[in-house]
């Protein structure tokens, strides 16, 4: 079996096109295969604070992001392809 490509997908932010963000990453997300693809789900508050959304469920239901108690995430430059959280908890990613 390959190893699935681990995708992250950003949505939301600080901008005016926050709402559209999110409904076209969830297009986007409808259409995988996700026999092929590993998905992280990363949402931007109006803040710009990067939170982990890790139920596909929850994110299908959402009209902004809002970070209550998700995983607060950062890039880590010190080595590439690293999402860090804030929880210790380190995701490494293929492609955004």
């Amino acid at each position: 079996m390959q190893k699935k490509i681990r995708l992250c997908v950003l949505f939301g932010g600080r901008s005016a096109e926050h709402e559209v963000s999110i409904i076209s990453a969830r297009s986007m997300i409808d259409s995988l295969d996700f026999d092929r693809y590993e998905l992280l789900l990363v949402g931007i508050d109006h803040d710009g604070c990067w939170a982990n959304f890790e139920a596909k469920k929850d994110f299908q239901s959402i009209s902004q992001v809002v970070i209550k108690n998700q995983e607060k995430l950062r890039l880590d430059y010190t080595e590439g392809g690293l999402i860090r959280g804030s929880q210790g908890n380190v995701y490494p990613v293929d492609v955004v």
